[in-house]
């Protein structure tokens, strides 16, 4: 799909990433979709990459607002992915100086039952591709981007909090945030910020069908009383790749109605 390209919605946030070339891995997922849109609104032009979920709602809500934009498919799990996808995006966009890792892997299997092939696939995709996807984007950032460029890795409050059946989710998102402040640390002479999100549970359509119980106990225990909407996320996302976030790097920043402030016992 070619770039369209006209004028950016008229908002409070309204042009402060102009000239900012963002991709948004996993850009048809809740968290993605909205970071994708927020970022467009602001003035970005925006990568949306997917693998079997084609954006097509992220794209109609960027057309709405008269964004830049193009669609990319990869698959994480094939080779020479990392390369691929910057290219195709070179080609039809710029070179991004924002990466914004969403794209992941969650499902719930019990440790009893959890094959060492499980293991290794969450840490495939949610650890491994993460890496090789940031270490490539470093690579490729330009000079005059050096004090703006950043990655933005989307973590979970399990990295810290594990939840029952998600054992290997929960050590992938510790291992995210590990990577975070390691990248933080050596790409930061570069001039290149590294932060992450660690959110809490994210409403989606359907969540209430198909998981009220946890959805009840997680509003009955969370000090804010609710789940948190795309947007609580998406406005954390958008503050930490603008200027008002230059002096910060290796963070990792809760977004969770304060559900890791409650007792465990």
């Amino acid at each position: 799909m070619n770039p369209t390209t006209t004028k950016v919605d008229k908002s409070d946030n309204a042009g402060i990433l102009a000239g900012r070339t963002v991709l948004v891995t996993g850009s048809g997922g809740t968290i993605g979709s909205r970071i994708a849109v927020s970022l467009s609104q602001a003035g970005a032009d925006i990568a949306l990459h997917y693998h079997h979920n084609k954006p097509d709602k992220t794209v109609e809500l960027i057309q709405q607002n008269n964004g830049i934009y193009c669609v990319v498919q990869a698959d994480f799990n094939h080779s020479g992915f990392a390369d691929r996808l910057l290219d195709e995006i070179e080609g039809q966009l710029s070179t991004p100086d924002i990466l914004i890792n969403c794209a992941a892997s969650q499902d719930v299997i019990f440790m009893k039952d959890l094959s060492e092939q499980d293991f290794d696939n969450m840490m495939k995709t949610n650890v491994s591709a993460l890496f090789t996807l940031s270490t490539q984007f470093a690579r490729r950032i330009p000079s005059r981007f050096s004090t703006l460029a950043s990655i933005l890795n989307i973590s979970s409050i399990e990295a810290r909090r594990p939840a029952l059946g998600h054992g290997h989710y929960a050590t992938s998102k510790a291992a995210v945030e590990m990577l975070t402040k390691s990248m933080a640390l050596e790409y930061g002479p570069k001039g290149l910020r590294v932060n992450a999100i660690a959110p809490g549970l994210v409403a989606r359509e359907g969540i209430e069908a198909d998981w009220p119980e946890g959805v009840m106990n997680w509003q009955r225990l969370c000090p804010l009383g609710r789940m948190a909407k795309p947007d609580d996320i998406a406005r954390a996302a958008l503050f930490l790749v603008s200027p008002a976030a230059t002096f910060i790097t290796g963070t990792i920043l809760t977004v969770d109605g304060g559900m890791s402030t409650t007792p465990g016992w």
